[in-house]
């Protein structure tokens, strides 16, 4: 070992028997071998380099990796960017049949991914729409109120047709005094 060598981080040289770190031409001590964001210890020895520091796989991930618009997770390695948003390969799907996008390309239509063949049966009319509130009976939507039939279609007034007890509004209006 040469004697004038020195750790990265702390600058002090290295014991006689002291085990020693080398990254990438670099030397340290297995101490100071850590994290630059928590300073802990690499697990596994396990690390990201971004801009010539070194960060354990968690501080990376929250640091720099974006997530995924499908799971909300961490999206780490292949990145599918579509629709102003990032996406894990497996979570990019079609909104009808669920069919993953990712190498197969896909349609944008009403704000939503589709897969070509979905597209064409929404386009051919295939798949009904209901024409209030434009969700197909395959496609529905979190405020949409239905299971198997289309409330809209069903009844002007939603919270009726889902059960709930709505009083009669006034057949005029009312008058102040």
């Amino acid at each position: 070992m040469d004697p004038g060598m020195v750790c990265t981080l702390c600058q002090d040289p290295f014991g006689r028997d002291e085990n020693i770190i080398n990254s990438g031409g670099q030397v340290w001590h297995e101490g100071c071998f850590v994290c630059v964001q928590c300073f802990q210890p690499f697990k596994d020895e396990e690390f990201y380099e971004h801009e010539g520091r070194k960060y354990c796989a968690h501080d990376f991930h929250a640091l720099f990796a974006p997530c995924c618009s499908g799971c909300g997770e961490f999206v780490v390695g292949r990145v599918i960017r579509a629709m102003s948003q990032c996406w894990h390969p497996n979570c990019f799907k079609c909104v009808s049949c669920h069919t993953e996008l990712a190498d197969i390309g896909f349609v944008k239509s009403q704000g939503r991914p589709f897969c070509k063949p979905c597209n064409a049966e929404i386009k051919g009319g295939s798949k009904k729409f209901c024409q209030k509130c434009r969700y197909s009976n395959y496609v529905y939507g979190i405020s949409h109120v239905c299971t198997s039939f289309c409330v809209c279609i069903q009844s002007s007034d939603p919270r009726r047709a889902s059960g709930l007890q709505v009083p009669d509004r006034p057949s005029s209006p009312l008058q102040l005094q």
